[in-house]
């Protein structure tokens, strides 16, 4: 897949889909890594930033979906039976057509595979630091699946908290987290402002504080409208 032809398929998502108000940009640092959290709103939210406000991320994505051998049961499991109610082999064949096409978008966007409970995570964190460091940014939407949070968001799985502090002792240099609130209430998208890690603090404890930080400041975005 060529530039052209992505470009071409944002336009065709970007007409098909509401332009959105974005707000906070101007939180973001300039010339500083930065690591975008978002809710996720299934593929609502990752479609809206593509399409709308795109500060070159690399996404974390989930490692099925960059393989050809697993991304096609993946589709059909995830999106093309609970979300279009198809069933087999409607359901199968959907995604049969769907999957090349999701691989290969995976690849020219650069999405960064995740590998969860399993040890080849070190191959998500590894990637994700290389790319920090060519000055690309990452875009993560941690919520866990099954942990509400409150009435807006979902608990936030914490290991990407993990790559900032490998990025600081390696570069000697912060990584700036940015909470992301996308609305399908109200049409937005909200960059919140910069939360840092702090090196001199026990690990544990930032970890808590960053994840608890972004959480909150994404529901009061939302809660906001």
């Amino acid at each position: 897949m060529n530039n052209t032809v992505f470009k071409a398929g944002l336009f065709i998502i970007g007409a098909a889909m509401k332009k959105p108000v974005v707000t906070g940009t101007e939180n973001i640092e300039p010339g500083v890594p930065g690591i975008f959290i978002s809710n996720h709103l299934g593929y609502f939210a990752p479609l809206k930033l593509f399409a709308f406000a795109n500060f070159n991320y690399c996404p974390w994505v989930i490692a099925d979906v960059t393989q050809r051998q697993l991304c096609k049961e993946y589709i059909k499991n995830d999106f093309v039976e609970p979300t279009l109610h198809w069933k087999y082999p409607l359901s199968d064949l959907t995604a049969s057509v769907i999957s090349p096409v999701c691989v290969s978008i995976m690849k020219h966007i650069q999405a960064i595979p995740v590998y969860r409970l399993s040890r080849r995570i070190a191959e998500t964190v590894e990637q994700s630091i290389l790319k920090l460091e060519q000055g690309a940014n990452l875009l993560i939407f941690p919520e866990s699946k099954d942990k509400p949070y409150n009435e807006y968001i979902n608990m936030f799985l914490t290991g990407f908290v993990n790559v900032a502090r490998i990025y600081y002792e390696r570069n000697n240099q912060a990584v700036n987290f940015y909470p992301v609130c996308v609305s399908k209430r109200t049409n937005r998208i909200v960059f919140g402002k910069k939360i840092t890690i702090d090196s001199a603090q026990p690990f544990y404890a930032e970890k808590q504080r960053i994840v608890k930080e972004l959480e909150d400041s994404i529901t009061a975005m939302l809660r906001s409208g």
